[in-house]
């Protein structure tokens, strides 16, 4: 490895390690317990139950209507009514 590469390696490094103290003092403050370990569940359990909750919610919000939509409705029963 060069010199050049060897010195962005070190900033690189630096900077993750100065990120990490943050974020870590950041949790540290509110009070709340700090996962310790590498945790009990699985990147695949864990992806697995963010998909099933996302659709949970796609499923609960599929009939909803958005702010643009109602807008929208409005504006065509406003001109209606002015048409008639």
């Amino acid at each position: 490895m060069t010199e050049n590469g060897i010195d962005k390696q070190i900033i690189s490094v630096g900077y993750r390690v100065k990120s990490y103290r943050g974020v870590y003092s950041f949790l540290a403050m509110t009070g709340k317990e700090i996962l310790n370990h590498n945790g009990k569940i699985s990147h695949e359990k864990a992806v697995e139950k963010a998909h099933k909750e996302y659709n949970l919610y796609k499923d609960r919000i599929k009939d909803r209507i958005t702010r643009v939509e109602r807008d929208f409705i409005r504006q065509i029963e406003s001109e209606t009514k002015s048409i008639k």
